[in-house]
């Protein structure tokens, strides 16, 4: 969840999460359990609408953004599963109290001279690159790798002049700790045991926010089992307060996320998802309290290849 070309981007967020109880029927085993050689694509859109007041003055920014990848499963060892992860598309639609921006992966920006250009040039680099990660059958992510590396072969495509600036936006954007955070929280919803339908089960994580820690406590719960689909509804309470690493600043955050999201229950593949991301934000700096309240809508679809 946060404001600035790509950082900004780079989440917003939403955040998966859990509870606990009874219900009725037999249990379910219900855990990432992709076959090594699989493949399954998968899409994020982001629909981020921002009400902020600064002096007094209202601000909105509206965005869309969509990520989307291509997931393999290249190796299978001591219950952790290697994923290569390449990135198919990236678009973002921002429109800012009347200033329109548009940038989308697959196709060229219509600005040619301006910063855009060069956010545009960076984006569509970026397209194809491949990174890894490695995850077990409870969802926990262990390590991200092949950030430097995938960055690193984006900049032979962008103009020499740009160089600087591609290297830095994407340094901020991808890098392994984000992704890591990212990646958890979209995984995070097995319970590391059988359940039954109407059962819940609670996970607590922490994401980081411009170096500051953000708790998340979820609850999951099976809301009910159709053929081969477990339907999983969610709610999380997100908190964050404290110091920021620049001086003399102070953000506070609570907020919460509510969801239904429906997986593959053989394989633990998340096939769609529908959540809403309720955020209360208060910035302190300079003796001025900026009141921030964001919104996000958040679909996600999941298909095997």
């Amino acid at each position: 969840m946060k404001i600035a070309i790509l950082p900004a981007y780079i989440f917003v967020a939403f955040l998966l999460l859990t509870g606990c109880t009874g219900g009725g029927g037999d249990p379910v085993t219900f855990k990432f359990n992709m076959a090594q050689g699989s493949k399954f694509s998968y899409s994020v859109v982001t629909d981020v609408n921002m009400n902020q007041s600064v002096m007094g003055k209202d601000m909105k920014l509206a965005s869309k953004i969509i990520t989307a990848y291509t997931f393999e499963v290249t190796a299978d060892n001591a219950g952790f599963k290697t994923v290569k992860a390449t990135i198919s598309k990236i678009a973002m639609k921002i429109d800012a109290n009347g200033m329109a921006m548009n940038i989308d992966s697959d196709l060229p920006t219509t600005d040619t001279t301006g910063p855009m250009a060069k956010v545009g040039k960076v984006f569509a680099g970026i397209k194809g690159g491949e990174f890894y990660f490695t995850i077990n059958e409870n969802g926990d992510v262990s390590k991200v790798t092949g950030m430097d590396e995938m960055i690193e072969k984006t900049l032979p495509g962008v103009a020499a002049e740009d160089t600087a600036f591609a290297k830095q936006t994407l340094a901020q954007a991808f890098n392994d700790h984000s992704f890591k955070d990212n990646l958890q929280h979209s995984f995070a919803v097995y319970p590391g045991k059988p359940v039954k339908p109407g059962e819940s089960w609670t996970k607590t994580y922490t994401m980081d926010i411009s170096n500051t820690p953000m708790k998340v406590d979820n609850t999951f719960t099976l809301e009910s089992v159709t053929g081969n689909v477990a339907k999983i509804k969610v709610v999380s309470k997100l908190s964050l307060g404290g110091a920021l690493p620049a001086p003399g600043m102070q953000m506070d955050i609570t907020g919460d996320i509510k969801g239904i999201n429906n997986f593959d229950l053989q394989s633990g593949m998340p096939l769609d998802g529908d959540n809403t991301v309720e955020i209360n934000a208060k910035m302190k700096m300079q003796g001025q309290e900026i009141p921030m309240k964001i919104t996000e809508k958040i679909n996600t679809e999941g298909k095997k290849l």
